[in-house]
């Protein structure tokens, strides 16, 4: 769903800003936004530490020179098991982490 949104987004003229743990996914993405003749600034990131979401807006921003819009499709659900064969309780908390934690941080730095 991100990816489509961000490609639908340059479609329309938009600059997107692509974040993802991974870079090469970031890349090929990008790759395909400026094939296009669209705008990508890649950031391989985890949204899920408030410390890298505020580095990543000032580069965000500093190359485009502001933030229009924010969409956090970000999401990891960790070990599908009931949760009482869950091992360890991080095995949870991750998922919350990233999904919640990480879009409340990056919405919160937007600011």
């Amino acid at each position: 769903m991100g990816r489509a949104t961000a490609l639908r987004l340059a479609e329309e003229g938009a600059s997107v800003v692509l974040w993802r743990r991974r870079g090469a996914p970031l890349e090929a993405d990008a790759g395909e936004i400026r094939q296009a003749g669209g705008t990508a600034l890649v950031q391989p990131c985890d949204i899920s530490n408030p410390q890298e979401n505020s580095k990543n807006l000032e580069v965000a921003i500093t190359e485009f020179g502001a933030l229009d819009a924010l969409f956090v499709n970000a999401g990891h659900l960790g070990e599908f098991k009931p949760l009482w064969l869950l091992s360890e309780e991080s095995a949870f908390v991750t998922g919350q982490e990233i999904v919640v934690d990480g879009g409340f941080t990056l919405g919160g730095a937007s600011r």
